[in-house]
């Protein structure tokens, strides 16, 4: 009875508020420590998803970059093909316009001019060369000149006419 006394008497409501207090203490202090660990798991989720967002918004930017570079390239390479046909096709009318404005000119010239290639051969002739030889285009064009000529010179040579006399 005295030790059953002794734990219900002021000894045992001592412990009990101690061991209340104690067990209080120590789920208050677990509560701390978990939210403690709570906020920091939410401190480096939240870091995380900073560096994601980092991550992914300069890797957007990167490709919106290269897209307009990519932009400006094209229509930079589309404005050069315009510009480059249209000064080719601005030759091919000065070359036109120019073999048309020669041929005219040999044409028209009242002297005999055969145009000869590397090799030699008749190209073309004009009215006066034909006169000159007594015969048609179709039997000169493509056909050895048979005059030792120098390439890139005009040279001026003598024709004997089978007729007679010199041309």
């Amino acid at each position: 009875d005295d030790a059953w006394a002794l734990l219900n008497g002021p000894a045992y409501e001592s412990l009990k508020k101690t061991n209340a207090e104690g067990t209080k203490w120590i789920i208050e202090d677990i509560k701390q420590d978990v939210q403690n660990g709570v906020n920091t798991i939410k401190k480096e989720m939240f870091v995380a998803s900073a560096i994601s967002f980092t991550i992914v918004s300069l890797w957007i930017f990167c490709w919106i970059a290269l897209l307009r570079v990519l932009r400006r390239w094209k229509l930079s390479l589309f404005e050069s093909n315009k510009q480059l046909t249209m000064q080719a096709e601005e030759l091919a009318r000065l070359r036109d316009a120019s073999e048309t404005s020669v041929s005219d000119l040999i044409q028209r010239n009242i002297d005999a001019i055969v145009v000869l290639d590397e090799e030699g051969k008749v190209l073309s002739l004009n009215d006066a060369a034909k006169s000159l030889f007594d015969k048609g285009t179709e039997d000169i064009v493509g056909k050895d000149f048979g005059y030792f000529l120098l390439a890139d010179e005009a040279t001026e040579i003598q024709i004997f006419r089978p007729k007679g006399g010199t041309a």
